[in-house]
């Protein structure tokens, strides 16, 4: 993880609201959504690049419950992120999902029927939502460890939003993304960042 461009990035939040500041949880709370919705895009894109892991349904319905779930909203003033090790967390995420299921869906059994493979695509159907999402609550593993990596992931990016501490921020993305479903998905800090700072600090304002 280049030292250098959380940098540049960093230089560039100095219009981001302060934590003493009222507007302080409001605009990283957005942040954090957005964080959130877009890691629900780019890490299932990452893993489902080889078709073959279609193969395995029982991640691969972890990985589309996990694309499919939703945000975690927060709770004022100081989390932003689910807090995974809550049995309810599940609950909270899967929540009356079943239309963000069936939208996550109708484009893997398409991608699958036009590659040749329409076996495979009868198992992705739109109209077997609700037993994906209840074989990935049946075995809940890699889900939660989804939810937990992009909840630490998020809460680092606030964290050197806050603090300004890299070598902090580096450590903490690390854990978060260097095994994420038997992948290592660091590159995708940057982007968080990138992501991060269009929304609290959208002009790269310098404070006077």
């Amino acid at each position: 993880m280049d030292h250098h461009a959380i940098s540049q990035i960093l230089a560039t939040w100095t219009g981001a609201p302060r934590e003493t500041e009222a507007e302080y949880f409001q605009v990283w709370q957005r942040a954090a959504v957005e964080m959130q919705n877009a890691l629900r895009v780019w890490i299932p894109e990452i893993y489902f690049a080889p078709l073959e892991r279609f193969e395995n349904r029982g991640d691969a319905y972890s990985m589309i419950v996990y694309a499919a779930s939703r945000p975690c909203y927060g709770k004022p003033r100081t989390e932003f992120t689910y807090f995974v090790p809550d049995p309810e967390t599940l609950n909270l995420a899967l929540r009356s999902i079943g239309s963000r299921t069936r939208r996550v869906l109708a484009p893997i059994e398409k991608r699958l029927r036009e590659s040749g493979r329409a076996d495979l695509a009868l198992r992705y159907l739109p109209v077997w939502h609700e037993d994906i999402v209840r074989a990935a609550r049946k075995k809940p593993g890699m889900l939660i460890d989804l939810l937990a990596a992009d909840a630490r992931l998020v809460n680092a990016v606030i964290d050197l939003g806050a603090a300004g501490n890299i070598a902090r921020f580096q450590r903490a993305a690390t854990l978060a993304l260097r095994s994420v479903a038997g992948l290592d998905i660091r590159g995708l800090a940057i982007r968080a960042l990138e992501l991060a700072g269009r929304v609290v600090a959208p002009e790269g304002a310098v404070r006077g």
